[in-house]
C-alpha cells in the first residue's frame, strides 16, 4: 500500500507527536483511521508504524533510511519534502 506524505501533512503535522506527526497524518488518511502511531524504539532505533491493531516494523515498509531521516529532521523543525513509501501488508 502506498503512503503519500504530502505538503499538507507536513504543514499540519506536529513534531515529536507519535499520533500527529506528518507520517501519522498520512497513515490516518490512507487507512481511514485515527488509531496510528509512528515511533522509534529507544533501544534499537527501529522505526515502528502502528495502524489500529497492526504493528509494522522496518521489514514491512520501503525507504527506511528516508523515513528515519525525515522523522529526525521533522522533529527538530528542519525543512522536509513530501515523499511516498510503501507498506507491504
Amino acid at each position: 500500500m502506498k503512503i503519500n506524505v504530502t505538503k499538507k501533512d507536513i504543514k499540519n503535522g506536529q513534531p515529536e507527536n507519535i499520533k500527529c506527526c506528518a507520517i501519522a497524518l498520512a497513515l490516518c488518511r490512507t487507512f481511514k483511521t485515527d488509531d496510528v502511531e509512528v515511533k522509534k524504539d529507544d533501544l534499537t532505533d527501529e522505526i515502528i508504524l502502528k495502524v489500529d491493531d497492526m504493528q509494522y516494523d522496518q521489514h514491512y515498509f520501503s525507504k527506511l533510511d528516508h523515513i528515519t531521516t525525515f522523522i529526525e529532521k521533522f522533529d527538530i523543525g528542519e525543512d522536509v519534502e513530501p515523499f511516498t513509501f510503501e507498506i507491504n501488508l
